[in-house]
This record gives structure tokens, C-alpha cells and sequence, in this order.
């Protein structure tokens, strides 16, 4: 039986199905309107997705103002030495809402860069994304700064502690448990003995506990080759003074010893007039050592001097990730030299640290070596022969804001000294095996 074509009606249609030309036409049209379909939008629709995204980063502008709001309040509330009662009441109401408000905003910023087309509209979603990932990290950081140690209850702790974790936590690494936080105080007991209370050291007890040591380039901008990569490491309980080692006790230390290595600066064993209760400068990392031995405690390791001065929550500053300012430390020659230990309160950092930004830098015992940070390779031998370059840390009078984050490093020779290098003093144990 033969095939028979379509009826006289349908003939031009057959035709148009059969030439292989018509089809390849009707093809290349095809083809174009899908383009146009998927590629661009109708007026209306455009303007549509124009007014979402002015009203999604308004809304981003309005977080932003009230984040900074709270940062000021936190940090006024600390000045003052609040008590926790006074820092929660006056704040829990607006970190619910923020809380609120941020997710609302991941959501919207998500469904945009979903139904985005052209790389323009694309690119203005990404934009916000990153900018809202800015001041969500900012937001985190201002309130586990002050409020970490509060009873925040069962929902804004593990919030924060989650959506912290979420941000900055490398590839591949699952969010911890969030129960409520260690306090300060770890119940450890450091013996005195006679020459450290000479000296009268301001001791501050860092808890035993993980956090985050070194720099992720995602989060923070300015980060160093040599900071990298951000690793989460276990520290026992320890203590560090408050403060750097002023003049006053070293002092001490030279009229109980003889030691013959005096500050550059002194005039013979004599202190600079009025520079008592500044930090001593001109130290050798050899000379910062011989103190500590002599007093019966220790240079921190670096692992240690980074914790005491960023808390367990990886922020970039002892007060969280806010830019520096002349009220948070001695720093980008402000002053023009150092200042008394203990002057600039703002600069505070979680456990109740001074001076970790700026005025002096300062010695640790860990010798330079690559990261992730291991205390048992060999880094913390140091006495040992063919010691090299050891890690000073914190920035100096004359350093810049990047140099200033609490992940910066510098070293030097231990044997070489430096106008603007000093050191704090530490006690407990080196060892850092995980609980």
C-alpha cells in the first residue's frame, strides 16, 4: 500500500515539513525567540526586577545602619562596664529582629540571582550577596564580642554561633554542636611565686577550647600568604598578661640580675624620664626570654598571643571586624611613639587583653615556620641549636591597619632588635594535645 501525502489543504504545510531549507529557516527563528525568551525580559517584568532589587538593597542599607547601631551600643555598654543583665535587656529585642531580617534578605538575594539573565542584573545580585555576607559576619562578630558569654537562651547562641560557622568555616567542615559557651574562667590554678608578684602582673586566664588561628582571603581582604590557611586548633586553659611588660619591671628584672643586654633606649640602666609605665622597647627576642625564665613564666606562643587577642570566633580585631580607629589602639603613627600600657580601652579583646593592637610589637616563642600551626614540629623548641627567625605580633605605633589584625606576622632574628619590639609575659602549659 502506498504512502499518500496530505490532503490539497495541507499541501503548503507538507511542503514547509519536507524542505529541508523551510525547516532550516524555520529553525534559526525558533531559535531566536527562545534566546529572546530566555535572555530578556518584558518591560514590565524588567521593572519589576528592578524595583526588588532597589528595595532589597535599601533593605540591606537599613541592616547595615542598625548593625552598627548595636556595635556602638555593645561597645559603649562595655566601656561602662556593664554588667550581662544590662548588655542582654538592651539588646536581645534588636539581635531577633536582625536576626530576622538578614535571613529575609539571603532569601530574596537567592530567589534574584535565581531569575537573573543578563550578566549585569547577575552581577548586582552578587554584589548585594557579598555586601549582606559582610555585614553578617560584622553583625556576628559585634555580638559574640559582648554577648557570647551571656545568657542569650536557645535560640540567638546557636543562631549565632551556626550562621558564624556557615560564613567562614572552610570546604568540607561541619558546623560544631552549639551549646552555650565555656566562661572565662576555667577553674585552673597558677601558683605565685615571689618575683612575679613583684612585678605585679595583670593576669588575664584564657579558657581552654578551640578557635580559629590564621586568615581566610574570602572573608578578610588584607589576608597574607603566610596566614594561610585558617585552621581550627585546641588550646588548654593558659594565662597572659593584660598588658605588655613595662619599663617599671623590667627594670627589675635588670637590677635583680645584672643582665648586661639593657634597652637601647635607656640612658645606661636608667629609665626615660616619665616612661615608667610604657612598654619596653629595644628587646631582643634572647633578652624577652631571659625575663620570663626569670620571673618563672614564658613568652605566649603565637598560637596562644592570637587567641588571647581575637577570642575563639576567627574575627579580624580583638573587638570584632569593624576597621580600627584611634580609640582601639596606638597605631599608623597616631602618637607619634608609645603610649602607657593599658590606655585604649575600645580595643579591648574577648578575655580582657590591652595593647594587642598597635604600640608595641610583640615576642613569642614560636619560631617562624608555616602553617597550620603545630606545636610539635619543632617551632616551640627554644633552646634548641639552629633556632631561626622567631614571630613577633600585634603591630606597633608605626604599623598600618592591615598590619594591626590579630592573624599578622612579622619576624626577625632572634638575636636582632627593633625600636617598636616588646613582649607580654604568659603562664600554663605549652602542650596543646585536642581533649
Amino acid at each position: 500500500m502506498s504512502r499518500k501525502g496530505p490532503d490539497p489543504g495541507r499541501r503548503s504545510l507538507w511542503k514547509i515539513f519536507t524542505d529541508k531549507e523551510e525547516m532550516g529557516e524555520i529553525g534559526r527563528a525558533l531559535g531566536r525567540f527562545v534566546r529572546e525568551v530566555r535572555d530578556e525580559t518584558s518591560p514590565s517584568t524588567q521593572a519589576q526586577i528592578s524595583r526588588m532589587q532597589e528595595e532589597v538593597e535599601a533593605d540591606i542599607n537599613a541592616v547595615e545602619a542598625d548593625v552598627t547601631q548595636l556595635s556602638i551600643q555593645i561597645e559603649a555598654l562595655q566601656a561602662a562596664d556593664a554588667t550581662q543583665t544590662e548588655l542582654l535587656h538592651g539588646n536581645r529585642d534588636l539581635l531577633m529582629e536582625i536576626m530576622d531580617r538578614i535571613s529575609t534578605l539571603e532569601e530574596r538575594i537567592a530567589q534574584g540571582e535565581e531569575q537573573a539573565r543578563g550578566e549585569e542584573e547577575k552581577g548586582r545580585w552578587h554584589i548585594a550577596a557579598d555586601r549582606l555576607a559582610q555585614i553578617k559576619n560584622i553583625f556576628i562578630g559585634a555580638t559574640a564580642a559582648a554577648l557570647y558569654e551571656l545568657l542569650l537562651g536557645d535560640t540567638v547562641w546557636p543562631w549565632l554561633k551556626q550562621q558564624w560557622f556557615t560564613l567562614v568555616a572552610p570546604d568540607g567542615v561541619e558546623p560544631p554542636p552549639s551549646p552555650l559557651p565555656e566562661p572565662k574562667t576555667a577553674g585552673v590554678e597558677f601558683p605565685q611565686n615571689r618575683k612575679l608578684s613583684r612585678l605585679k602582673i595583670d593576669w588575664v586566664t584564657v579558657p581552654g577550647g578551640y578557635f580559629w588561628m590564621g586568615s581566610d582571603p574570602r572573608f578578610d581582604r588584607a589576608a597574607y600568604d603566610d596566614e594561610q590557611p585558617q585552621h581550627r586548633l585546641y588550646l588548654p586553659t593558659y594565662q597572659i598578661a593584660r598588658v605588655p611588660i613595662t619599663n617599671a619591671q623590667y627594670k627589675l628584672f635588670v637590677d635583680a640580675t645584672g643582665h648586661d643586654s639593657l634597652p637601647r633606649y635607656w640612658d645606661g640602666v636608667q629609665i626615660p624620664t616619665g616612661k615608667e609605665n610604657h612598654p619596653v622597647v629595644g628587646i631582643t627576642w634572647d633578652n624577652a626570654f631571659a625575663f620570663t625564665k626569670w620571673a618563672g613564666g614564658r613568652l605566649p606562643t603565637e598560637a596562644e598571643w592570637e587567641k588571647a587577642a581575637r577570642g575563639s570566633d576567627g574575627r579580624i580585631y580583638p573587638w570584632g571586624n569593624s576597621p580600627p580607629t584611634a580609640r582601639h589602639g596606638n597605631f599608623n603613627q597616631n602618637v607619634q611613639g608609645t603610649t602607657i600600657v593599658g590606655s585604649y580601652k575600645a580595643g579591648q579583646s574577648p578575655y580582657g587583653c590591652l595593647d594587642m593592637v598597635g604600640n608595641v610589637w610583640e615576642w613569642c616563642s614560636s619560631e617562624y615556620k608555616p602553617y597550620p600551626y603545630n606545636a610539635g614540629d619543632g617551632r616551640e623548641e627554644l633552646e634548641g641549636p639552629g633556632r631561626g627567625r622567631g614571630v613577633l605580633r600585634g603591630g606597633s605605633w608605626y604599623s598600618n591597619p592591615e598590619r594591626v589584625r590579630c592573624a599578622y606576622r612579622y619576624r626577625n632574628n632572634p638575636n636582632s632588635w627593633n625600636g617598636n619590639d616588646g613582649f607580654r609575659i604568659a603562664r600554663g602549659s605549652l602542650m596543646h594535645p585536642d581533649p
